[in-house]
């Protein structure tokens, strides 16, 4: 069953009913759900000195090795690393 076939059995805007399990009931938005998902975000240094942080919001150390490769995709005919 998808949010749009119970939005519309409950009279709801699917829309409106995603955004209330997603803000809410989910416990997505919770600051300890927040930390989980961020505890492995980094700092860099930039090159004029400032300090940037690199969200990772999904991040299995397990899958970082040495050896890594670059992911390059071919979006409306132009080619963009990832």
């Amino acid at each position: 069953m998808n949010i749009i076939l119970v939005g519309d059995s409950l009279l709801v805007p699917s829309k409106k009913l995603w955004r209330w399990y997603h803000d809410n009931l989910s416990g997505f938005l919770s600051s300890s759900a927040v930390k989980e998902r961020h505890q492995h975000d980094f700092v860099v240094k930039t090159k004029d000195g400032k300090s940037k942080t690199i969200l990772v919001p999904i991040l299995e150390v397990d899958n970082l090795v040495a050896d890594m490769a670059i992911d390059v995709k071919q979006i409306g005919g132009v080619f963009t690393r990832f």
